[in-house]
């Protein structure tokens, strides 16, 4: 039960790198790359 716990923590990880990699180039770019970065 605990591997799920760390690979769920594991998966997240590289999701907020991620989104706070992106952050910038979204506050950057128009709305319409939001939406692609939403999706």
């Amino acid at each position: 039960m605990p591997t799920l716990e760390v690979r769920d923590v594991v998966m997240q990880f590289p999701a907020i790198r991620a989104l706070d990699g992106v952050s910038p180039l979204v506050r950057r770019g128009p709305k319409s790359t939001r939406s692609s970065v939403k999706t």
